[in-house]
């Protein structure tokens, strides 16, 4: 999930499988809460970050969620655009993902591809972006 504070900035919080029957219910998406009690790690090899943060949050069998009364000053959603060129220097980059705006030109043919993990499979998509 990603966490939003009142500054804007943005966190991925996990919640670990063996916790998620205790958290799912009572977290509800664009809702504001006081988490408390949770690990903060800087996972150095992590891949395929959901946001521009070093930083993951955790959360742990004794944490705590509270829901408060929605915040104006905190935002329900958060974006971070880039220009094609930001985006064209993440090529073979797996640090992050990154979410693209455009016009289909061209949805090519799934096909198989051997990887490191098995067979996979992909599909090139061509886009017009602006």
């Amino acid at each position: 999930m990603i966490l939003i504070d009142e500054q804007g900035t943005m966190m991925h919080g996990v919640i670990n499988k063996a916790y998620m029957e205790k958290f799912k219910p009572l977290i509800e998406e664009g809702s504001v809460y006081i988490i408390a009690n949770v690990r903060i790690i800087s996972p150095a090899a992590q891949k395929y970050r959901p946001v521009e943060n070093d930083k993951t949050l955790n959360f742990l069998p004794t944490t705590t969620v509270k829901r408060i009364k929605d915040k104006e000053d905190i935002p329900k959603y958060s974006f971070k655009f880039m220009s094609i060129n930001m985006l064209s220097e993440r090529i073979n980059v797996d640090m992050y993902l990154s979410d693209v705006i455009g016009v289909a030109a061209h949805i090519g043919p799934i096909e198989e591809t051997r990887t490191n993990f098995g067979l996979t499979k992909i599909r090139d998509i061509v886009l017009l972006i602006e």
